[in-house]
């Protein structure tokens, strides 16, 4: 599931795996690594596919760039998402919300839907302070709508979105109080069960 936190980390050796146009376009990797950061933090290694490079220079400044975001951006998360995963790419800024963090769990799956309705896989405490919906509508773009009322699993909302939210899609609750953490992606691993492995630092 999308709201499935696995853990922090922040890698010092990174393998860049890219086409070489000089062995027929097959796959070659860069490794680039910080001898201050492994001593700091251990030998930590991430591998990551460079989507369309074919040079390995670019492949080294991916890595190079991959490892100074890491070292000085303030948080670094990896997730495991469904099937959302895929269609997030290196360099997207994208929202998480992370009960941890919030201290509420505000996000989900939605079970049903209406255009002006949903009903969460849970039910609704909302937090103080003009609570907002975000789905995922039928058309696949991302809507935000105004919350008007709540009753157990069942959010209201007004105006009512352009089409029904879909199904078993995520969805999330934002506030003035307890807003949603923005991160820009640094990588996306296929698990190879279903589910993608992200790895993202604090935007």
């Amino acid at each position: 599931a999308a709201d499935v936190f696995k853990g922090q980390t922040r890698s010092t050796s990174i393998r860049v795996r890219y086409s070489d146009p000089e062995n027929f376009y097959k796959p070659n990797i860069v490794c680039v690594e910080d001898s201050v950061l492994i001593e700091k933090y251990g030998y930590q290694v991430k591998e990551v596919l460079g989507f369309g490079c074919t040079s390995k220079h670019q492949a080294r400044r991916m890595g190079l760039w991959m490892l100074k975001t890491e070292e000085l951006d303030a948080s670094t998360v990896t997730f495991s998402v469904g099937l959302e995963g895929a269609l997030v790419f290196p360099g997207q800024v994208f929202a998480i919300q992370d009960e941890l963090r919030a201290g509420i769990r505000l996000s989900g799956r939605i079970s049903s839907s209406t255009t002006t309705t949903i009903v969460a896989d849970q039910s609704i405490t909302l937090p103080v302070g003009l609570p907002t919906l975000t789905c995922v509508v039928n058309d696949g773009t991302i809507e935000s709508r105004a919350i008007s009322s709540v009753s157990g699993s069942t959010i209201t909302v007004s105006p009512a979105f352009s089409s029904a939210p879909l199904v078993q899609a995520i969805y999330s609750i934002s506030t003035l109080q307890v807003n949603q953490q923005k991160f820009r992606c640094l990588s996306v691993s296929d698990n190879n069960d279903g589910t993608f492995a992200v790895v993202a630092v604090e935007f």
